[in-house]
């Protein structure tokens, strides 16, 4: 969801779940936070929405 630049608050609303429990899950998942999650993938998100612009 990152990669196609879903913001947090959508990807908590999905899922149903808080800010933090989602900072909680990535932390478990060896990410830092959110922020350093999307800037880490802000590239591959760019190629991903730039195939689907007509």
């Amino acid at each position: 969801m990152v990669k196609i630049q879903c913001t947090q608050d959508e990807i908590c609303n999905i899922f149903g779940m808080t800010a933090e429990t989602l900072s909680t899950r990535l932390q478990e998942r060896g990410e830092d936070c959110f922020s350093t999650l999307c800037k880490k993938n802000l590239e591959t998100g760019k190629q991903i929405l730039g195939g689907c612009v007509a």
